[in-house]
């Protein structure tokens, strides 16, 4: 199986794979917020966060895997060699899959009946600035095309039957 052999800053490497259908991430992620910003918890959120992530999903039983989550530091070194072999370290959290359920995709929104208008919404509607519109595709080059007819032909053209262009 594919497979990522990964070690930070010189410690014993962790190898991820997953045979299979599958996705296999190893990712550096750097975050860096506006600073007092909260979770939608109410909870307050480190002002920066830069971290490397090893996992995936076995796309086969819809389970994610976990390998390691690293916080990271100015000057760490990161090695991730791409390796081919037949057994991996066993991954440090499962999620989804026969375990628990997975994240089921979004189902589409259903559509709904537009409300009936409003004396207010009408005077709201009709307060809104129009939408700009598309910009129309350029044309695409052709053969020269003929001067405009209220061009002036210089003398000379006129004399060889020629128009400018």
């Amino acid at each position: 199986m594919l497979a990522f052999r990964v070690s930070v800053n010189g410690a014993a490497p962790i190898t991820a794979g997953i045979s299979g259908p599958h996705v296999l991430s190893a990712i550096v992620s750097s975050v860096l917020r506006e600073p007092g910003k909260k979770a939608p918890t109410g909870e307050a959120l480190p002002e920066r966060e830069l971290e490397f992530y090893l996992g995936g999903l076995d796309t086969a039983v819809r389970e994610h895997v976990d390998w390691a989550t690293v916080e990271l530091g100015v000057g760490d070194k990161i090695v991730v060699e791409v390796v081919e072999l037949r057994s991996v370290d066993a991954p440090a959290r499962r999620r989804g899959g026969k375990g628990e359920p997975a994240a089921k995709p979004a189902k589409p929104a259903k559509a709904t009946k537009p409300a009936k208008a409003t004396k207010a919404t009408r005077s709201a509607k009709a307060t809104q600035p129009a939408k700009p519109a598309r910009a129309a595709k350029p044309a695409k080059p052709t053969a020269q095309a003929p001067a405009p007819a209220n061009r002036p032909v210089s003398k000379k053209a006129a004399a060889k039957g020629k128009r400018p262009g």
